[in-house]
């Protein structure tokens, strides 16, 4: 969250339930596994999974897009862009965060516009 983490890999055991694809956010006290894949029609909305870094079990699962500071797009193939999770958010090294939407509401949103 204070975007000074240094490039450290924790070796934390990925459970088996956990898809290799998933990223793991946090560091050496623990973290959570994170799949994520951008929405196909909405460049800003990333579908993410959060898995327990112990257990395996997806803890959250849904639409989330990046709020201030910047509303910009989210390179999901650079682990070190992310920084934590704090059971709300996903916090990015550059200060940005990656808030859980409804994404209805923000189809609504956007066909409104």
């Amino acid at each position: 969250m204070n975007g000074n983490k240094p490039n450290v890999s924790y070796d934390f055991p990925r459970p088996a339930k956990v898809p290799a694809e998933a990223i793991f956010v946090g560091g050496s006290d623990g973290g959570i596994f994170l799949k994520s894949v951008r929405h196909e029609k909405y460049s800003t909305v990333y579908l993410c999974q959060v898995y327990n870094f112990l257990t395996g079990n997806i803890e959250v699962e849904g639409a989330f897009t990046v709020v201030e500071p910047g509303n910009s797009e989210v390179d999901l193939g650079n682990s070190d862009l992310f920084d934590s999770w704090d059971g709300d958010c996903i916090y990015l090294q550059d200060g940005r965060q990656l808030k859980q939407i409804s994404l209805t509401d923000y189809i609504k949103t956007k066909a409104v516009k």
